[in-house]
C-alpha cells in the first residue's frame, strides 16, 4: 500500500477511528519531548530533595547569570 492508498483508506474511516490514528501518529512524533519532560521532572524532584537535605544551596536566577558572565567574559 502506498501513501495515497493509505491516506484514502484512513480518510474513509469514521471520525472516531481517524482521531485515534491521528493521536497515535502525533504521540509517536512527540515521544522524545514527553521523555525529556519526564527526565526534567525527575531532575527537579532530585534537586528539591538535595535542597531540603542541605546538600545543595539554591542560587537565584540573576546571581547564576552573573556567575556565568564572570566565567565566560574575557
Amino acid at each position: 500500500m502506498n501513501i495515497v492508498e493509505l491516506t484514502d483508506t484512513v480518510l474513509s474511516l469514521p471520525v472516531e477511528e481517524r482521531i485515534k490514528i491521528a493521536d497515535s501518529v502525533y504521540r509517536s512524533l512527540n515521544s522524545f519531548q514527553e521523555e525529556n519532560e519526564t527526565l526534567w521532572a525527575q531532575v527537579a524532584v532530585q534537586r528539591a530533595n538535595d535542597i531540603d537535605a542541605g546538600t545543595s544551596v539554591p542560587v537565584s536566577g540573576p546571581d547564576a547569570l552573573l556567575d556565568l558572565k564572570k566565567l565566560y567574559r574575557p
